[in-house]
């Protein structure tokens, strides 16, 4: 016990020591003490004791052949605290006022990772995910020999793959709420919007499918219209790339079923009309 409150004293001693000389050198070091402290931060990926230091030289500095490094660490320290929104700020202007430096597409490679880090969960609204993908391609497109092009490659692969299962959860809610009308319009949206979507296949089943049991679920008057569009979509479905016996057994199924229910439905309009005439 002595010798672990021996050692918490110590600690706590040295952790003083090292305050106080950091609160000496913010106040009160010269600019070259305040760099090199700056730096040994930064080294040490204490981001939260070098972003001052960085932040008062930047004034000091300005204009001066050392502010280059200055604001590339000090863009770094906000990235390495998670502050993306400043981080991407300051590495694009980074980008723009060293255009010649040897950091200049690294910087405009971080700041549109940046936007990356700030998409929000597949389950949230997706605007900044799209934010993300537009300013990495934009990268891609400004840069297309960079050896940061496969990793802005990856990152929009991910990107995407959030829009891709937002869009088919929201689908396949509506589908499974019984709500066939708005799953037939959301699934072909979907696939609209993201034909490389991983469920592809499903999701035009799924169209075929809701288009036939939207149709079961009308008034008499609409049913012949509702499943003849079952028949188109199911006949579209088999002249398409799906390799999926399953689904292309159904959707034969699904058109068969809809055919029978065509000639159904114009018996009972007929008869309706004659008793009608009658």
């Amino acid at each position: 016990m002595r010798a672990v409150i021996q050692i918490f004293l110590i600690t706590s001693i040295l952790a003083f020591g090292v305050g106080c000389k950091y609160q000496r050198v913010l106040k009160k070091g010269t600019p070259e003490e305040k760099l090199t402290a700056a730096k040994a931060y930064y080294n040490k990926k204490d981001y939260v004791r070098a972003q001052p230091l960085l932040d008062d030289l930047l004034n000091v500095y300005r204009r001066k052949p050392e502010a280059e490094e200055i604001y590339y660490f000090y863009s770094y320290c906000h990235y390495g605290m998670g502050d993306f929104l400043m981080a991407s700020y300051n590495f694009k202007n980074f980008a723009e006022n060293y255009p010649r430096s040897e950091h200049a597409v690294e910087a405009a490679f971080m700041s549109a990772k940046c936007e990356y880090h700030q998409s929000l969960p597949y389950y949230l609204d997706q605007t900044k995910t799209k934010k993300a993908i537009d300013k990495i391609q934009l990268f891609i497109n400004r840069y297309p020999t960079s050896s940061y092009v496969e990793e802005g490659n990856k990152l929009i692969d991910e990107l995407r793959g959030k829009l891709h299962k937002k869009a088919y959860n929201a689908a396949m809610l509506y589908y499974k709420m019984e709500n066939y009308k708005s799953s037939f319009v959301a699934f072909k949206n979907a696939i609209a919007d993201y034909p490389d979507i991983p469920q592809k296949d499903e999701m035009e089943f799924l169209i075929v499918k809701s288009a036939y049991l939207y149709a079961g679920q009308s008034f008499l008057s609409s049913q012949k219209e509702r499943y003849e569009t079952a028949i188109e979509e199911g006949q579209y479905f088999l002249q398409g790339e799906s390799s999926n016996a399953t689904y292309r057994k159904e959707v034969k199924e699904i058109i068969e079923t809809s055919k029978k229910e065509v000639k159904r439905i114009e018996l009972l309009l007929d008869k309706q009309e004659a008793l009608k005439q009658k």
